[in-house]
């Protein structure tokens, strides 16, 4: 298609949503959470722009970085240290629910390198197909292709596509994955997942910049740090090799050093994340 469909989902491109699932997720969750939800959809939070041109807010920047303007597409990609690591915490979490519902590892694999790099602030690759050892994954490598054309925020809107469905699908056939999913709760589970994944980014917006008289940004960075820490010492393989070092800081240190030494520890394990992604 000549159209650019990353930013809304072009008319030709509606009829490949999964939206009976989509429509499911939203019609079992209540109250908030529902509310919630609807918003990451129709991409209508209140972000500081959109406050701003309604009168609403002294400035349309980012509460985290305050030098860029805060619309949706900042809010998944600040630069700011504290929203990327709380970024890159929210990863370790979704890597692990999707592993728990049986995702593919084909799928699983990509899916987490092109958050990395939506997150990250880089462009979203493409799978090179030509490095396909067989038919099958080559077919599978342009379905997850389609759903990547579609865009990272559409993906993160709920937007899943039955082409990049059918990959799962062909994986729960194939590989007698626990014979009670069927496709369509791994459709439901998988929406749900990337609806918590968006909803948690804003909800940590949404505090930090409530929190911001109580809260001092460098404690928020120190128990960033902390709960990284944690995460990451659950599952240090996470992290390359020459990396691994970073862990043999304790949580003492993190919670004592000065400030700075807390800044650049998160800088390079973030780093490390976006590298093992």
């Amino acid at each position: 298609s000549s159209h650019n469909c990353k930013d809304s989902v072009c008319t030709e491109q509606m009829s490949d949503i999964e939206w009976t699932d989509l429509k499911s997720v939203l019609g079992k969750v209540k109250g908030m959470r529902r509310m919630q939800y609807i918003k990451i959809v129709h991409k209508y939070w209140a972000t500081n722009k959109r406050q701003h041109q309604w009168n609403q807010s002294d400035s349309p920047h980012c509460p985290f970085c305050k030098e860029e303007t805060e619309d949706r597409p900042h809010i998944f990609q600040c630069k700011n240290i504290v929203a990327k690591s709380f970024r890159t915490q929210q990863l370790v979490e979704l890597r692990k629910k999707l592993k728990k519902i049986e995702t593919s590892p084909l799928l699983l694999n990509h899916v987490m390198r092109c958050l990395h790099q939506y997150h990250g602030g880089y462009p979203v690759s493409i799978i090179n197909v030509n490095k396909a050892e067989h038919d099958d994954q080559r077919k599978h490598m342009e379905l997850i292709n389609h759903q990547i054309s579609f865009g990272i925020d559409n993906l993160l809107s709920g937007a899943l596509t039955q082409q990049f469905s059918a990959v799962q699908k062909h994986h729960i056939d194939n590989f007698n994955v626990g014979k009670q999913t069927s496709i369509r709760a791994w459709n439901r589970h998988f929406i749900t997942a990337m609806l918590e994944h968006a909803n948690e980014i804003w909800k940590h917006r949404s505090e930090v910049l409530h929190q911001e008289e109580k809260l001092t940004r460098e404690s928020t960075m120190r128990e960033q740090a902390v709960n990284l820490h944690l995460e990451i010492r659950k599952d240090p393989f996470q992290l390359p090799f020459d990396f691994r070092n970073l862990l043999n800081r304790t949580r003492h240190y993190l919670r004592t050093t000065h400030i700075q030494n807390v800044r650049s520890w998160l800088t390079r394990i973030t780093q490390a994340m976006e590298l093992a992604a």
